[in-house]
């Protein structure tokens, strides 16, 4: 057996980890389910297990393979500096990989308090994207009930029906010729603004 491993902190739940590593049999990358074990160790080598989570079945694809753990109080454990270990099939393989700190989000008090700030972020922007796009389409209208000649080809092609999203905007066309244009005058607009 032949083993490469990063283990790499994830926030996506509270205290859980990420491990990602590759898997090598006879030097050529593996395909299919391995039993596996993560162990987590107070030193790069030697020692006794400080705590360990146990998959029946990792799936493995061409030699990759991801474990989410911590979800057992394994994360709990973790203090100063640990090392992680993974066995696949029984064997551990080497080297340990360190994990030098421990996030504060493992915390759960850190995490919920990072989650709601998260949370309110994600409403602020999505709040300032909808008002900066809705003054950007009334820009546009202005523009565009402002200047009637104001043509392209774009717009004197004919369309194709259909569903067609801006591709600075969240804006829906029904043709091409639509969005196009739109996006004509969206990219000079944008330039015009950054002027400033």
């Amino acid at each position: 057996f032949t083993f490469i491993a990063v283990a790499l902190p994830s926030w996506a739940q509270a205290q859980t980890l990420s491990y990602d590593g590759t898997h090598l049999e006879r030097n050529r990358g593996v395909t299919g389910n391995r039993s596996m074990e993560v162990r987590l160790y107070t030193t790069p080598t030697g020692g006794t297990i400080v705590a360990k989570e146990t998959f029946p079945s990792v799936k493995i694809t061409a030699g990759k393979f991801n474990i989410k753990y911590g979800n057992n109080g394994i994360a709990d454990k973790l203090a100063g500096t640990n090392w992680v270990a993974v066995a696949v099939a029984g064997v551990e393989q080497k080297p340990r990989v360190q994990i030098a700190t421990v996030p504060f989000a493992l915390h759960s008090g850190d995490s919920q308090a990072l989650k709601s700030r998260i949370a309110a972020l994600e409403l602020q922007i999505g709040y300032l994207k909808t008002t900066a796009e809705g003054l950007a389409l009334k820009d546009y209208m202005g523009f565009t009930d402002q200047n009637p000649e104001w043509k392209s080809e774009i717009w004197n092609r004919e369309g194709k029906q259909g569903a067609f999203f801006s591709k600075y905007t969240g804006f829906e066309f029904s043709d091409d010729r639509a969005r196009d244009h739109f996006d004509l005058w969206f990219s000079d607009y944008c330039t015009f603004v950054q002027a400033f």
